[in-house]
């Protein structure tokens, strides 16, 4: 069984590895402490996916963008009414 990464956990994953990769050298450069990097490394990963993504749920369900698309579209036909 072939398992599909959606192209949303795909931009996760390589976000926060990203993140940890960069913060894993300047911890070398500094502190050169590789032990509690590691656990410390762990969590910020494990919960920067669940915090992002209980973001993404919140703003699906509230409906956020939608509303700013639908008010930013009001704003520019306004703008377009007055400076024409």
């Amino acid at each position: 069984m072939k398992l599909s990464l959606s192209t949303y956990w795909k931009c996760q994953l390589l976000g926060w590895g990203v993140y940890i990769l960069i913060t894993y050298v300047f911890n070398n450069i500094i502190y050169k402490d590789l032990t509690g990097f590691a656990i410390k490394a762990g969590f910020i990963f494990l919960f920067g996916l669940a915090f992002s993504h209980l973001l993404k749920v919140t703003i699906e369900k509230l409906k956020i963008l939608n509303k700013l698309i639908v008010s930013s579209k009001k704003e520019v036909n306004k703008s377009c009414l007055i400076f024409s």
